[in-house]
């Protein structure tokens, strides 16, 4: 691997830990502030996104959220730690790793609300039911959660291998633009 190589490699890693950070902020904020600032709870929120009512609303958004900084954080922590990488060569596999890694970080995290709910209800008896009060509402609510944890690995597994081929792509291009890669170019199809 040449330098040029190596100095592509590591701007998309740059890249993805960045992207990674960002969208990390960005899905606690809005995980914060659907409780402690209220913006589940808010009138603005109902025109808009329907709040908290069953299959879609602000809990849909921050689940969506949740599943492209799952899917970023995948892909960042396959290339930092190559030997520990469960993609294969193909582009279809990864992005069937990638859903399969997001859906069940999904799984685990209504079972944790599942769990926090009775707990709250059958040790500490607090009333949940009125006004509910309960992480996980119904069973459409957790249907919805899991729909849209894997809606946002899905639309991020996309703009990753698109991302990627493109900037192999423009990589090619710019070896094969330049003259003095010719010959390199030449010799390695021989």
């Amino acid at each position: 691997m040449d330098t040029k190589e190596k100095a592509v490699i590591d701007h998309r890693d740059d890249r993805l830990q960045i992207a990674f950070s960002v969208l990390f902020a960005v899905f606690i904020l809005m995980s914060l502030g659907s409780k402690t600032f209220g913006w589940m709870r808010d009138a603005t929120c109902l025109p808009y996104l329907g709040c908290n009512v069953g299959f879609f609303g602000y809990d849909a958004l921050v689940h969506f959220v949740g599943g492209i900084t799952l899917a970023v954080c995948v892909v960042w922590l396959m290339r930092r730690h190559p030997k520990a990488s469960l993609f294969q060569g193909k582009l279809w596999k990864n992005i069937l790793m990638i859903l399969a890694l997001v859906a069940l970080i999904g799984v685990c995290w209504e079972c944790l609300e599942f769990a926090f709910d009775h707990v709250r209800m059958d040790i500490f008896h607090m009333n949940l039911v009125s006004p509910n009060q309960m992480a996980q509402v119904s069973n459409s609510d957790t249907m919805g959660d899991l729909t849209f944890d894997i809606l946002g690995a899905l639309v991020a597994s996309f703009f990753l291998a698109i991302s990627d081929c493109l900037l192999e792509c423009s990589h090619r291009c710019s070896n094969d633009s330049d003259p003095s890669s010719e010959n390199t170019n030449a010799t390695s199809r021989r």
